[in-house]
């Protein structure tokens, strides 16, 4: 899809923000270098002329944008002189313009706000518009090193810094830009616009869990089967599973991910590593607590018995980091300074038991931020006992990362930007997958996401859109895969893991609300999830609304909540043949 600018950052946002929805080129990668005047008297007009000019020179449908800052005080001043508000005819010089702002406000009330309107253009017989807003206030001084044109004035309503001091993780999912863009998104989407609210619930905060139950299997699970309820522990799973029933577990491993340095001036910095952006764990994506204090050219150390581990600014804007150690490896440094990440509900100081309680016991390939819960339970002697009545197991690896947490704040699921993990799969899955040819018992909705991509992945194979191994959000209700079978999915999957030596790695982001229709997975192993969450979508997908009574069930008898909680064993509405 074609965006009309060439403008870096404003091409950097988009990007970041329709991430997995479509591969966005700028007029440069085009071809196209011509100056388009923007004439208008208002956001409107101006993202008009843009989008035709773009559409009339080159053929293709696009789409451009035209933002500003607009200040009531100054009668809506900079508004559509934004970008050369200091000189009208001059060049783009975005720190005059905010001098002058300064100046001009001298006295005046400080209330602001940003504006986007993005006009969509040859995708319908009319342009389509989508607007973007947000309030804030104008700061005193200029803050803050990231982002671009007022971005070192404007704070936020909410927040205390400026968008440049709060980063483009924080301000991708506030600004002006990312409304408008998320409602183009949704104009597009194909995705269900599920009323979130409508899968929402209220429990007694008493029954979140805030350590396992110890040993781990004799938590409570809640069985459903044949539309019936039964209540028993985690320890009898094994009589609710059929001899040929195939259990597929996620065997990644949780890093202790989140770290504490103080700063020179001993100021507490928290770093929380997000994803490992190279092989030998150099640089991370990481989230950056009291992010302000950790200045560009400084690095941050700890140490102790021979071991430090040093972390410093790679790429402040992206969020990047690099880490470094002496006196040992860069996972003997992790190993020995992180923490276990728990979850933001479980609201106490991490302990020395959640080394061991917060780890599967098959939990084998590192790289997780958080556990796939659903195999905390399972015990060395339960997982033996499965061994010894037949029931065949398989792996997959999906690293589980910090957006499993991320609330949903959209109203509608077509809103939401779900977030992409990385996985890997094995020859050997796939085939026994093609020999089970019945459904399958997923260990977690990790395991499950998993599981279901391999479906998508394998039509994108025979379809040749091999460019990249993604699944999209929107990949679950395209219609280009509704013609192919579970089996020729499969089969074509097989080709692909083959002609990469065995195993197959990629991404996936793939969302399952209610009108996904389930291929492999028959029966899930899984905790109790918060209300409006992308999980308890899924839940509700798997079950229909027969989720409303599981859960009501599980609340009744007082079932403990969320990642140290109970468990259940559900059966899909679905029954999945191939």
């Amino acid at each position: 899809m074609i965006f009309a600018t060439n403008n870096a950052h404003k091409l950097q946002e988009a990007r970041a923000i329709l991430a997995g929805f479509d591969e966005i080129v700028s007029l440069n990668e085009c071809g196209f270098s011509e100056e388009i005047p923007e004439t208008a008297d208002s956001f409107e007009g101006n993202a008009l002329i843009k989008a035709k000019t773009i559409y009339e020179k080159l053929g293709k449908p696009c789409f451009a944008d035209d933002s500003g800052l607009v200040v009531p005080a100054l009668n809506g001043a900079p508004g559509v002189k934004s970008a050369r508000y200091a000189s009208e005819n001059g060049p783009v010089n975005h720190h005059a313009n905010n001098l002058k702002l300064l100046s001009e406000l001298q006295g005046l009330s400080r209330e602001a706000y940003f504006t986007t309107v993005i006009c969509l253009y040859g995708f319908t017989p009319e342009p389509v518009f989508f607007h973007g807003k947000v309030e804030g206030t104008i700061a005193e001084s200029l803050t803050g090193s990231s982002g671009f044109g007022y971005d070192p004035l404007f704070i936020p309503q909410g927040y205390n810094q400026t968008f440049s001091e709060l980063g483009d993780e924080i301000k991708n999912t506030l600004s002006h830009r990312y409304h408008a863009l998320m409602k183009m998104r949704q104009f597009f989407s194909k995705i269900p616009p599920i009323d979130l609210e409508e899968y929402n619930y209220s429990f007694d905060e008493a029954l979140i869990a805030y350590h396992p139950v110890q040993p781990k299997d004799h938590s409570r699970l809640l069985v459903f089967q044949n539309k019936e309820i039964q209540h028993k522990h985690f320890y009898d799973l094994p009589q609710f599973l059929k001899s040929d029933t195939l259990l597929v577990a996620n065997d990644t491993k949780v890093i202790p991910a989140r770290f504490w340095f103080l700063n020179s001036k001993g100021q507490s910095i928290q770093v929380f590593l997000l994803k490992p952006l190279d092989s030998n764990w150099i640089f991370w994506e990481a989230m950056i607590g009291n992010r302000k204090k950790f200045k560009e050219n400084e690095s941050l150390v700890l140490e102790k018995d021979g071991l430090r581990l040093r972390v410093s600014w790679e790429n402040r804007e992206s969020n990047t980091i690099r880490l470094a150690a002496d006196g040992g490896s860069i996972h003997d440094a992790i190993e020995k300074f992180g923490q276990v990440p728990l979850p933001p509900y479980i609201e106490r100081e991490v302990q020395d038991g959640d080394r061991l309680d917060y780890q599967a016991i098959f939990a084998s390939k590192e790289g997780a931020v958080a556990a796939p819960t659903a195999s905390l339970h399972f015990t060395e002697n339960l997982w033996s006992k499965l061994d010894d009545l037949g029931i065949k197991k398989s792996f997959v690896t999906l690293h589980v990362s910090a957006g499993t947490f991320k609330p949903v704040t959209a109203r509608f699921a077509n809103e939401h930007e779900m977030h992409a993990e990385c996985f890997e799969v094995t020859l050997d899955l796939i085939d026994t997958l093609l020999n089970k040819r019945t459904g399958v018992t997923a260990i977690g909705t990790t395991s499950c996401r998993v599981l279901e991509s391999l479906f998508f992945l394998g039509c994108k194979f025979a379809l040749g859109r091999t460019e990249e191994v993604f699944v999209s959000s929107e990949d679950g209700y395209h219609p280009d895969f509704d013609t192919f079978n579970i089996e020729t999915a499969l089969l074509a999957l097989r080709e692909w893991v083959l002609k990469e030596g065995g195993v197959l790695k990629g991404e996936t982001q793939i969302f399952i609300v209610p009108g996904y229709k389930f291929r492999l997975v028959q029966q899930l192993i899984t905790n109790f999830h918060q209300p409006k969450s992308t999980l308890i979508l899924m839940i509700s997908c798997f079950l229909g609304d027969d989720w409303k009574k599981v859960y009501a069930s599980a609340l009744g008898e007082g079932y403990r909540l969320f990642s140290y909680g109970d468990s259940s064993l559900l059966q899909g509405r679905l029954e999945i043949r191939w």
